[in-house]
């Protein structure tokens, strides 16, 4: 990876910092304190890597959404056959610091652009609840949507993933919510 794209990945850590992400008081440390900015680093190598690398070879025959947290990546999306979906796996763990895969693809038909819309219409959703939620802490929980499943990401506390789960599963449109946390309670 050129040392602009580090360079440029560093920067956005430290502004996202600075405009308040990781603000907040508890007692002990917090979640985001716990998501460590080399952790976060390494996050958005992972899935700029991954992306690269897959689209690069699947571009037409896949529709993959790559999302590391903790460095633990989780895989959603459609493949047209098994053998895609071993060679991404692959892709996926020749890739520095990756330390586990969940791997949600489904192998069939790709998704409808209308398909991915509602996705995205439903995430944009749940994470409007969320940051308006006054138990959670804004920015610690990522949201993933695949064909209506909805993936909760993030190192929290347990009672701030059972707020966000149940934001989640009101949302319209969710058809189920996984919750794929790391707690830290």
């Amino acid at each position: 990876m050129s040392w602009k794209i580090k360079l440029s990945l560093l920067f956005v850590i430290v502004t996202l910092q600075a405009c308040g992400m990781n603000a907040g008081t508890r007692v002990g440390a917090n979640s985001a304190e716990l998501y460590s900015d080399g952790a976060q680093l390494d996050d958005g190598i992972i899935e700029k890597k991954t992306m690269a690398r897959i689209k690069d070879g699947f571009e037409d025959i896949a529709q993959i959404t790559v999302t590391s947290h903790n460095r633990a990546v989780l895989l959603t999306g459609e493949v047209l056959n098994a053998d895609i979906q071993t060679k991404v796996e692959r892709i996926i763990y020749s890739v520095p610091n990756v330390k586990k895969i969940t791997n949600k693809l489904t192998i069939g038909p790709l998704a409808s652009a209308v398909s991915r819309r509602t996705d995205a219409r439903i995430t944009v959703a749940i994470k409007s609840a969320i940051n308006s939620s006054k138990i959670i802490k804004v920015g610690v929980i990522r949201v993933v949507t695949d064909k209506g499943v909805v993936y909760l990401l993030g190192l929290v506390p347990r009672a701030e993933a059972t707020a966000a789960a149940e934001i989640a599963s009101k949302a319209e449109g969710v058809i189920r919510v996984v919750r794929a946390f790391d707690y830290i309670d």
